[in-house]
């Protein structure tokens, strides 16, 4: 997925700069709505990129924000989510492999996971803010809400997925405990 998301990137970089050039030389509203949206979709995908990268792998799956509250398992077989979930794209999906990864770096990883998508809802809607000079809102308001919407389906996964392996990963270490304890 990470080739795919630099290609598309880039495509759309090619794209946006071809449209920009197009607006310059002979300006048409069709032209103008094409070009934000191709930059709107750019925007998105840079984004999500840069967002990815800059936050650090570091977190603490046993931390409150990362427990899952009881009403949540209610809301997942609701949303079907053990149906959709196969079907999601996944990143980099080498840094979920649990033959790679210990259990604690695989849940520090899914905790990075469901912050970044997090941190991509909001961003999602900044893109409204370029409707006052640009006009054309609506295009800026279904982009941010498809985006937004998208995103929320990633914490859901992994929200839905992480409460397992830290049950895996307090056993295991319950069993360890135990049998130091005898020792």
């Amino acid at each position: 997925m990470r080739k795919t998301m630099l290609r598309i990137t880039g495509i759309l970089c090619i794209l946006f700069i071809l449209l920009l050039l197009f607006h310059l030389l002979a300006p048409a509203k069709w032209l103008l709505s094409l070009l934000i949206t191709c930059g709107t979709f750019l925007y998105h995908f840079l984004m999500r990129l840069t967002i990815g990268y800059l936050i650090p792998n570091k977190f603490n799956g046993r931390k409150n924000w990362f427990r899952q509250k009881k009403w949540e398992p209610r809301l997942y077989e609701k949303l079907n989510v053990q149906a959709w979930k196969k079907h999601m794209p996944t990143f980099d999906p080498d840094s979920f492999d649990l033959t790679k990864h210990t259990l604690n770096d695989v849940i520090a990883t899914m905790c990075k996971s469901e912050v970044v998508h997090e941190v991509i809802i909001l961003f999602s809607f900044l893109p409204l803010f370029a409707a006052i000079p640009f006009g054309e809102f609506p295009v800026f308001l279904l982009t941010s809400l498809f985006a937004a919407l998208v995103d929320t389906m990633f914490v859901i996964m992994q929200r839905y997925n992480r409460p397992r392996l830290m049950e895996l990963r307090d056993r295991r270490e319950a069993r360890a405990k135990r049998h130091k304890t005898e020792e």
